[in-house]
């Protein structure tokens, strides 16, 4: 003769039971504000160090490129500015190849157009150097009077907000 088994039922209803409890604890999915910690700010563009020859004479490198930025020649006087560059969104599958944030060159007339705009370090994805070329060409800069500019600037890369790259260290040059 089998005897009955107890413990199964109970054992069932306490299975159940956690399951429900958990299921109406845990929130199936984060909305962005409850990824946010309190009422901090969201995470800040990576500063962006900028280099900008002009035909005037202007030689300039800028630490920090990100906002209102501008740079100004007594002798003979000059004076450029500009604002940050656009970051170029990502998809997930650039993220995968994303190396550096691109950087790029190119030239600026002193009526703010941009031209001859060309990669000088590939973030790894061809796609996102792409995007971020095309998107540089169609900024346009504020009127200058340092005759045509050379600008060299990394792009910002985002990703669900910005998002920071390492930076390759500066080659070195050998002294002998």
């Amino acid at each position: 003769m089998r005897r009955p088994r107890h413990w199964v039922l109970p054992l069932l209803i306490a299975a159940v039971a956690g399951t429900v409890f958990i299921r109406s604890v845990a929130p199936r999915r984060l909305t962005f504000s409850e990824l946010k910690v309190g009422n901090l700010p969201r995470i800040p563009t990576q500063p962006s160090a900028a280099t900008i020859e002009c035909t005037r004479g202007l030689e300039v490198t800028l630490d920090n490129a990100n906002g209102e930025w501008s740079a100004i020649q007594d002798h003979p006087p000059c004076t450029v500015s500009g604002t940050v560059l656009h970051s170029v969104k990502a998809t997930a599958t650039e993220m995968m190849e994303l190396n550096y944030r691109p950087l790029v060159v190119f030239q600026v007339a002193p009526s703010g157009l941009v031209s001859n705009a060309v990669l000088l370090r590939s973030s790894g994805s061809t796609s996102l150097d792409r995007r971020a070329l095309g998107q540089l060409t169609t900024y346009r800069y504020p009127r200058h009077n340092c005759g045509l500019c050379k600008l060299s600037i990394p792009i910002s890369v985002d990703f669900q907000g910005p998002v920071w790259m390492p930076e390759p260290a500066p080659a070195r040059v050998r002294t002998r």
